[in-house]
């Protein structure tokens, strides 16, 4: 797992050069993980203020290599958000 500071860093350069190193051909090449920006809803002690507000999420992404060569990613944010 590689943590990645800024969120403008370019995933797919950082996974190529993992994968580079670690001289992965096929499978898992990294998770990588970054603090960012998510729309959630939120009630919180107002049911009738219901809205949508801006949060601080932390995103995970793995990236898989395939047999094509190429790289796949898939993004989740686990339920626990950063206050």
């Amino acid at each position: 797992m590689k943590y990645l500071v800024s969120t403008g860093e370019f995933k797919e350069e950082v996974a190529r050069r993992i994968a580079a190193r670690d001289k992965v051909e096929e499978g898992l090449v990294c998770v990588l993980s970054c603090v960012a920006t998510c729309r959630t809803f939120d009630v919180y002690r107002n049911r009738e203020k219901r809205k949508l507000r801006d949060r601080e999420c932390c995103e995970l992404q793995y990236i898989h290599r395939v047999l094509s060569r190429s790289l796949r990613h898939r993004r989740t944010v686990p339920t626990a958000e950063l206050a």
